[in-house]
């Protein structure tokens, strides 16, 4: 039984609505009073998705510890193992194949939505740790310029040829 209010008599209780361009402000995000909160906290490396409604698929990364914060029931939680940087994870969930895939799981059309069974089927390619971080920086990179940043590339990054499996 979890319940919001603006006083600090609990955990913060973070709602897809707190997510705005992939950053929580931890100063709006309500707090709430919950009995269990210990299975529901959030951890650095955790993402959580957007399970149901028009954002169904949006993904956050905590890439920072949060303050003692729990998620809302309509979003779901994954805990990324040793053998996956939760930032891979993160960037794989901006991909087109990754929203090709939302696309085919969503269920009906009112209300669009995804469970922790649908997201476990999503297929993700893997590659070891090592090519993972190479790929991260990459992708940062990339991401920056995007944005407008003048970032140059490493060469290091440019001269790696990351390995290809057959």
């Amino acid at each position: 039984e979890k319940s919001s209010s603006d006083s600090d008599l609990g955990p913060k209780y973070v709602r897809i609505t707190d997510l705005k361009d992939g950053q929580v402000n931890w100063e709006t995000v309500p707090y709430c009073k919950c009995d269990s909160p210990e299975q529901y906290l959030l951890n650095q490396g955790d993402l959580i998705f957007a399970r149901t409604g028009a954002t169904t698929g949006k993904t956050h990364l905590f890439r920072e510890k949060p303050p003692f914060a729990v998620f809302a029931s309509y979003l779901i939680r994954v805990r990324p193992t040793k053998e996956i940087n939760p930032e891979y994870l993160y960037f794989f969930f901006q991909s087109d194949l990754y929203w090709s895939q939302i696309s085919d799981q969503k269920e009906g059309s009112a209300q669009p939505n995804v469970n922790g069974q649908k997201l476990s089927n999503i297929e993700l390619p893997i590659a070891d740790v090592e090519t993972q971080k190479e790929i991260c920086k990459f992708l940062a990179i990339v991401r920056a310029r995007q944005d407008g940043l003048v970032k140059e590339m490493p060469e290091e990054l440019l001269l790696k040829r990351l390995p290809v499996k057959e």
